[in-house]
């Protein structure tokens, strides 16, 4: 058998071996039914709740499950009925097109050229990235296995960091209609009049003000203010106000008291990005400007001395 096809033949063993076939079933198997098994448990849900009152089913609606996975992507902002059946069809999409990919390049003559590639490099450069080229098809199938948790991972943080931003300033507009004499509820929606409704922050006080006026006590509302985001800084608001509440203080110097620390904490925030941005500046100067600074200050004197007749 000729070099040039063992890669070839290799391909088809590794296409025809039973492993991979029972593998490849066995994973579209348990994708089909682990979507099945979440479709039918919905559909139950929903059978069973069906008849609940007005107020139980707003309360069923803006709760926070207790579930890992569900809780997990409700605070990232995917709060659909088929969230969950979604990420898990993107998992097994993932790991399928995963298992692909790392057969497909260890049976491909990709990985030898590489090492070819490797092995002509000076300074013994290709012997430390031999290894690499073992472990590169399983690093790429991880990566691909983990793309679906880095998104809502990221949603997360997007989410987070929008929150963030608006709350401060919205603290300081309901300190100032409370200080003017206007109930939390009215200042709340004269707010949301004027706000984005897409952002996370006004998304969740319309929630907030639904429940107020559905009926659900005061003090609950705020906790499930703070439990649909589960973030510090509302977490804390949300801690002065119902201890307001049950003392008797005065909302609007709470609030007036919440905005002013939550700027503060802003400015200091500020401040220490500010002074790590010169770290943060050195390794792109290095890596941008240093090679060019290197092929003008040496690379002339260098061509000049090769093109010279010199006796070496």
């Amino acid at each position: 058998m000729s070099p040039a096809s063992l890669p070839v033949t290799s391909l088809a063993l590794s296409l025809d071996s039973d492993v991979a076939r029972w593998l490849l079933v066995l994973l579209v198997v348990g994708g089909v039914w682990a979507w099945l098994r979440i479709t039918m448990r919905r559909r139950a849900r929903q059978r069973l709740f069906h008849h609940a009152a007005p107020v139980e089913e707003a309360r069923g609606t803006f709760a926070v499950p207790d579930g890992g996975l569900d809780r997990w992507l409700y605070l990232a902002g995917f709060r659909e009925s088929s969230a969950r059946s979604l990420f898990v069809l993107a998992e097994v999409g993932c790991a399928l097109l995963a298992f692909l990919v790392v057969l497909l390049v260890r049976s491909s003559d990709v990985l030898a050229k590489g090492e070819q590639f490797a092995e002509a490099l000076p300074g013994g450069l290709g012997a430390a990235m031999a290894p690499l080229y073992g472990w590169a098809p399983w690093i790429a199938g991880l990566a691909l296995l983990l793309l679906p948790i880095a998104y809502v991972r990221n949603a997360r943080r997007t989410r987070v960091e929008l929150v963030e931003q608006d709350l401060p300033m919205t603290l300081e507009l309901l300190a100032s209609l409370a200080e003017a004499g206007q109930g939390l509820d009215s200042s709340i929606q004269r707010i949301l009049t004027t706000n984005d409704e897409d952002r996370p922050l006004a998304e969740e006080l319309q929630r907030f003000r639904a429940e107020s006026l559905s009926g659900i006590p005061r003090k609950q509302s705020y906790r499930n203010l703070a439990d649909r985001l589960d973030i510090p800084s509302v977490s804390v608001f949300v801690s002065a106000l119902v201890h307001a509440e049950e003392v008797g203080a005065g909302t609007s110097a709470t609030l007036r008291r919440q905005a002013d620390e939550l700027w503060s904490r802003r400015r200091e925030t500020v401040l220490a990005q500010s002074q790590l941005l010169p770290t943060r500046l050195a390794v792109p100067l290095v890596v941008c400007f240093l090679p060019g600074i290197l092929a003008v200050t040496l690379v002339p004197p260098l061509a000049q001395l090769m093109n010279s007749n010199l006796p070496f």
